[in-house]
């Protein structure tokens, strides 16, 4: 219980980011998001104190006590705030009228959520929360990235990711596989054996460059897979060119990928069909519980012995929880360049679908090709399926995962299951990534 002389300490001091004074409308009126608003924000900093019956200026207006007005302002406090918070509910009697006083405790291990998103105190002013206001959240690990980083050959981190999945066909490595694909849309698809799901809500962090170099893009993946060396990665890429798409895995194949855009481009010249100013590119790399990404528009070359320029880069990182890991915050630092806020996605991004058809390959998905035996077969590609509503772009090519492999000279045939498509919210243009699954019976 807080006494009057605390009070009147309080009321001298006025109001500042741990004090807010509110009248006696504050607590009639019937807004409980402005009243959880004002609790989380005051939380969300370092905790504090909340008047109620002051005016601004720190005079008394006086209230008469309410039973209901405290059961009120403790079921915001335990419904309309995630964590709830557990305040501290006082009247505080004067000859002037009464004070509700709500004492606040600091917010420590994440900060507090209302319906309408992360506030937090900024002097006197009740702000939204900012990328940089949840650091003091962040889980600090043993060691720092750059006592991971001591003795690191990044390329050799690179050139081992790149090698997790290699397409075969015709008993040759390519870097990428070439689809046809329906006119009119930069849909961009990527085909990855993702295991995370965001079926209900997601959260994002993002930053956006208007123009990069493909070094430029080379450092900001080295710098990604430095911070990242230790998890468990499953990479994969796609561009569209609203006739052709090309889809494949590891940073190294996307990089080179982009680079080769006039030897991709060489039939579409020489048929003289329509291409476009620019394509729609996507990485992709799955780390624990989120996703990271590239998004981007490869400019088309002026020049056949320029390089390619990259427009629209959007990187970032689409979480199924809110991220405190320090190595998320790390990273954006590495890069130079921090996001603004935390963006909340309320709305499914992910679609299953039960799927039963045959399927032909033309070529594998190989794991770990330096064996003596040859590696493991981890999924096929070939010709698409009638009927193929999955995504708004119809290829001709598709890639599917197997949840068991097989040696790469066993004789099988192979039928698709089933196909989930999450939507990746970033930048312009959709990318969808599509995880097919199949199942193979030996022949």
């Amino acid at each position: 219980m807080i006494s009057q002389g605390e009070i009147l300490a309080l009321l001298k001091r006025g109001e500042r980011p741990n004090i807010e004074f509110k009248g006696i409308e504050f607590i009639r009126e019937n807004n409980n998001k402005k009243i959880a608003k004002t609790l989380a924000s005051i939380a969300n900093l370092e905790g504090g104190h909340l008047l109620i019956g002051v005016t601004d200026s720190g005079d008394f207006e006086g209230i008469e006590f309410d039973k209901n007005h405290e059961e009120k302002i403790m079921q915001i406090a335990v419904n309309s705030c995630q964590p709830s918070i557990d305040i501290e509910f006082s009247i505080v009697n004067f000859n002037e009228g009464d004070i509700y006083h709500i004492k606040i405790p600091k917010a420590i291990d994440q900060p507090i959520k209302t319906i309408d998103g992360w506030f937090i105190r900024h002097g006197t002013i009740t702000r939204i929360m900012e990328y940089r206001d949840f650091k003091k959240f962040i889980i600090l690990e043993n060691t720092s990235v750059s006592e991971e980083n001591e003795n690191l050959d990044v390329n050799d981190i690179l050139l081992n990711e790149t090698k997790k999945n290699i397409l075969i066909q015709n008993g040759k490595v390519i870097p990428y596989l070439e689809s046809k694909n329906s006119k009119g849309l930069a849909e961009c698809t990527i085909y990855a054996n993702t295991y995370n799901q965001f079926y209900e809500k997601a959260y994002k962090l993002e930053i956006t460059f208007s123009h990069l170099s493909l070094n430029d893009l080379k450092n900001i993946i080295k710098n990604y897979y430095s911070i990242f060396q230790y998890e468990h990665h499953i990479s994969a890429f796609g561009i569209n060119q609203e006739t052709y798409s090309w889809f494949g895995y590891g940073p190294l194949n996307f990089i080179e990928a982009l680079e080769m855009q006039d030897f991709r481009y060489a039939s579409l010249k020489k048929n003289n069909e329509y291409i476009h100013h620019s394509e729609a590119a996507c990485f992709i790399d799955e780390v624990n519980e989120s996703i990271f990404y590239i998004h981007l528009q490869p400019n088309k070359k002026v020049e056949p012995n320029k390089s390619v320029t990259l427009s629209y880069v959007n990187i970032g990182i689409l979480f199924n929880k809110i991220p405190y890991g320090k190595k998320y915050y790390e990273f954006f630092e590495k890069i130079g360049r921090q996001p603004d806020f935390i963006d909340e996605i309320n709305y499914k991004l992910t679609e299953s679908k039960n799927i039963q058809s045959s399927f032909k390959e033309e070529g594998f998905i190989i794991d770990n090709p330096e064996m003596k035996f040859g590696g493991w077969v981890t999924g096929v590609f070939g010709n698409n399926f009638k009927n193929n509503n999955i995504t708004d772009v119809y290829h001709d090519k598709i890639i599917v995962n197997f949840g068991k492999l097989h040696e790469v000279d066993d004789k099988c045939e192979y039928n698709i299951l089933s196909a989930r498509v999450t939507d990746l919210p970033a930048g312009a243009f959709p990318v969808k990534i599509v995880n097919y699954r199949g199942e193979w019976t030996t022949s």
